[in-house]
């Protein structure tokens, strides 16, 4: 079904264009290519187990039409009144972080426990993916280290309105949380595909790793911290690619296409497209 996965990867443009424009060019592109992917897998014949596939993408499908932005009518200006606080809002980089993230977590989790059977992944793909997932846990615990510091400088500066280091420390990790949990299942996933010789699955599965950086640092972006150390986007934050009037979601934008990427890959790999058998005879003597 080739037209099917090139009206999901159309889709898929359109959503990512959606995104990066911040203006909706049709809002419902993101379900539909989900749906148009789900529709695929159950036609196609996924490998076995046959249902792992289609309920993966089923609770890519349920958290998209959740999401679906509203229309641009509706959107607008209005008043915002912000009160001066010098506590620290714990659980709100994680809130927007696992918002954004708990559905592909969900089903990256969901197939890795389908495919955990079967003997040791190759020392080669176990290297790349402890490798990876040491690197990205590692800048998260650094990125958290750094802005403990940098909260217990500031109130060591000033005598009033100080945060608790513990509070901020505290939350910085629960912001991280969600993107550390996306990398190591979508690495883990990795290499269980590897192993089993889905070569274009393991690609899709290894692009949410690569997608959980961006999610970190917006994590902790959500997180109400002192001005001297929120200040500070992280090395894959808002201004890893710099916005502009034409183009103001640039980072979102590419999150966005590394995911869809990673659905549309997984989708194409982890169905059957195997050929026939063909029996060897051998020739008859005349």
């Amino acid at each position: 079904m080739p037209y099917l996965l090139a009206a999901a990867v159309l889709l898929a443009l359109t959503h990512v264009a959606d995104v990066l424009l911040a203006t909706p060019v049709w809002r419902f592109a993101e379900p539909v290519c989900l749906a148009v992917l789900l529709v695929y897998a159950l036609v196609a014949g996924p490998r076995s187990p046959r249902w792992a596939l289609p309920a993966a993408l089923g609770v890519l499908l349920v958290d998209a039409v959740r999401t679906i932005p509203p229309p641009p009518s509706t959107s607008g200006y209005a008043w915002q009144v912000l009160k001066p606080s010098d506590g620290v809002d714990v659980p709100s980089g994680f809130e927007a972080a696992a918002a954004g993230s708990w559905a592909p977590i969900v089903a990256l989790i969901l197939l890795a426990v389908v495919w955990w059977r079967g003997s040791r992944p190759s020392w080669a793909v176990l290297g790349i993916t402890v490798t990876m997932a040491v690197l990205i846990t590692g800048y998260a615990a650094y990125r958290v280290i750094v802005i403990g510091l940098g909260v217990r400088d500031e109130n060591a500066e000033r005598s009033y309105g100080q945060a608790d280091t513990g509070d901020a420390v505290t939350a910085v990790v629960l912001a991280v949380l969600p993107g550390v949990v996306l990398a190591l299942a979508a690495l883990t996933l990795t290499a269980l595909l590897a192993r089993d010789g889905h070569r274009l699955g393991a690609a899709g599965a290894f692009l949410p790793a690569l997608a959980a950086l961006p999610l970190i640092d917006a994590g902790i972006g959500a997180v109400s911290l002192p001005f001297s150390v929120h200040g500070e986007s992280g090395l894959f934050g808002w201004s890893m690619i710099l916005p502009t009037l034409s183009m103001p979601a640039p980072v979102p934008a590419l999150t966005a296409a590394l995911m869809m990427t990673a659905f549309l890959l997984l989708a194409a790999g982890l169905t059957a497209r195997r050929a026939p058998a063909v029996a060897s005879h051998p020739a008859r003597r005349t």
